[in-house]
């Protein structure tokens, strides 16, 4: 019966480790898109377009879209930065397209990954290291601090896969744990002997009090004060996002 009912559990936790390997892209609807969009006014037309040109080259290359949004807004900051990215993202892509947001903000940088990216970026420290790839060019050359980005993002979509086989082992060898453990639990109850007061219970020591409690009324009545208080945060559709302040 034991070996029975961890089977349900062996199986589940064996597709939840295989199901985050699995980079299909079932929403990708179209050829990735590469774009920069400088809404701050700090790139001439050309830089502009040569930039767009270079993302677009990243994108074919990854398979994902790479969305460049360079600006000088005082109203970004660390706490609302993915927000700004996911908001952009999502104006214009399904958020289960593959596809990554670099903000590019004169005081924050934040990279954003949407769909399967999360395979390949696949923590808040390997985005915030790739937002941060262009800071030390930033004040001297907007242009070579983007391009040194995109380079990243380029490098990290082609990032080996995690071995599916190495997540496999490690939950079998964690459920034979759990099963020993359990085993071990089992045969500890049925093979201790049945414990009595005595075990608790020094009976040379032991005193009883009586206690009564005599009320001045019939009845009595107890009220509690409550208050109640909540509020509603809106849910993060992205699957990976790092950045900081510059």
């Amino acid at each position: 019966m034991m070996k029975k009912s961890l089977f349900a559990p062996l199986l589940c936790v064996i597709m939840l480790l295989i199901m985050p390997c699995m980079n299909v892209c079932a929403y990708q609807s179209s050829s990735p898109d590469g774009a920069v969009f400088d809404e701050a006014d700090f790139l001439t037309d050309a830089q502009e377009s040569e930039l767009t040109a270079y993302a677009q080259n990243v994108a074919d290359s990854s398979g994902w879209n790479v969305l460049v949004y360079v600006t000088d807004d005082p109203a970004i900051t660390g706490s609302n930065m993915r927000s700004f990215c996911e908001q952009r993202y999502e104006a214009i892509y399904d958020y289960h397209e593959d596809g990554v947001v670099f903000l590019c903000d004169k005081n924050y940088v934040n990279i954003t990954g949407f769909g399967d990216v999360n395979t390949k970026i696949r923590s808040s420290s390997d985005a915030d290291y790739i937002a941060g790839r262009g800071d030390s060019l930033y004040k001297t050359d907007i242009p070579a601090s983007i391009r040194a980005v995109l380079d990243e993002i380029d490098a990290y979509s082609h990032r080996p896969p995690i071995s599916t086989g190495a997540f496999v082992l490690a939950a079998i060898f964690a459920l034979i744990a759990l099963f020993a453990t359990m085993k071990a639990i089992k045969t500890a109850y049925t093979t201790h002997a049945k414990p009595t007061t005595n075990n608790y219970v020094d009976n040379a020591t032991l005193r009883f009090t009586q206690r009564t409690d005599t009320f001045m009324r019939e009845f009595t009545t107890v009220t509690t004060n409550s208050s109640s208080s909540g509020s509603r945060g809106g849910g993060h559709h992205s699957s990976v996002s790092g950045g900081h302040h510059r």
